[in-house]
């Protein structure tokens, strides 16, 4: 009965029949740009439902992922906002794409397993490694990754040689892993049900510990300059930065209008600026008559 680009939903009849009330609401996300000393934030994507943002070694290019073409792809975007190039074919999946240090491959998600290609080229590795989110260590020789499912593990895999060792043994559903600049730690994200918090790890294995506890803090992202901070989510409603050491938290003056969602943060290789994700929702009400 509608073919509206928005989501139809909430249909009222009128009494007579004649006449039906609905929503339609758009739920877009776009990525944003936060500069930290001036609490200036802007909007850098402009449709194309753009998230999962990270910002090239060379400071020039976006990594994004996008459903543009109807189906989940990773693209990079320049900072004004235009799509330059589709790097993967289409899932159904997120590819959650990160960056190696030197620019010149990315890591995503294939068919739930980690896949190493190199950017403009379609020679892809098959890790058949599974994994959730991941990212590589500084120098360029390890990928971590999250588990794909409940109860596994964070796991680091040996670009060169192919094999994968766990650092953690939590038995819990464990992602989002973030390896601090000197690459002798990660952090990561624990869920149980809505509960969720940052550990940090050594990077060769041993004792994870909380940072965090009993709230929704994820997607945590250590800074690329400061050993101490970690920057994450809280409730999927404030950016804020953790201090290692102190567990002290820091929330970052970004509060958009109306009902919004934040998602994805990652750092500016300076750590100068943050990307990260905005889901607005907005909508209006429509009539549709003579049923």
């Amino acid at each position: 009965m509608t073919t509206g680009a928005g989501q139809d939903t909430a249909a009222a009849a009128s009494r007579d029949g004649k006449t039906l009330a609905f929503a339609s609401v758009n739920n877009d996300p776009n990525v944003w740009e936060l500069t930290l000393a001036t609490g200036e934030a802007r909007e850098v994507t402009h449709g194309g439902s753009a998230t999962y943002p990270q910002l090239s070694p060379d400071a020039k290019t976006l990594l994004v992922q996008s459903n543009q073409t109807g189906s989940l792809a990773v693209w990079t975007a320049d900072l004004q906002g235009r799509f330059l190039a589709r790097l993967t074919g289409g899932q159904d999946i997120e590819p959650q794409a990160r960056w190696s240090p030197d620019g010149g491959r990315i890591g995503y998600i294939a068919n739930g397993t980690l896949r190493i290609q190199p950017v403009g080229g379609v020679g892809a590795v098959e890790t058949r490694v599974p994994s959730g989110a991941l990212e590589w260590s500084p120098d360029g020789k390890f990928v971590a990754v999250g588990s794909p499912g409940d109860r596994s593990e964070i796991r680091v895999y040996d670009v060169a040689g192919g094999t994968t060792r766990a650092v953690t043994s939590l038995h819990q559903d464990l992602d989002y892993p973030t390896w601090s600049r000197d690459g002798r730690q990660i952090a990561f994200q624990l869920q149980r049900g809505t509960t969720r918090e940052i550990w940090i790890v050594p990077a060769e294995g041993g004792a994870a510990r909380a940072l965090t506890r009993d709230l929704e803090d994820s997607h945590p992202s250590f800074s690329p300059t400061d050993l101490d901070s970690i920057l994450f989510l809280r409730h999927h409603k404030q950016l804020a930065i953790l201090s290692v050491s102190t567990g002290r938290v820091r929330f970052l003056p970004f509060t958009p209008q109306g009902s919004y969602i934040l998602d994805y943060p990652s750092w500016s290789p300076d750590g100068t600026k943050i990307y990260f994700s905005v889901a607005r929702k907005a909508g209006d009400i429509f009539f549709l008559e003579g049923l």
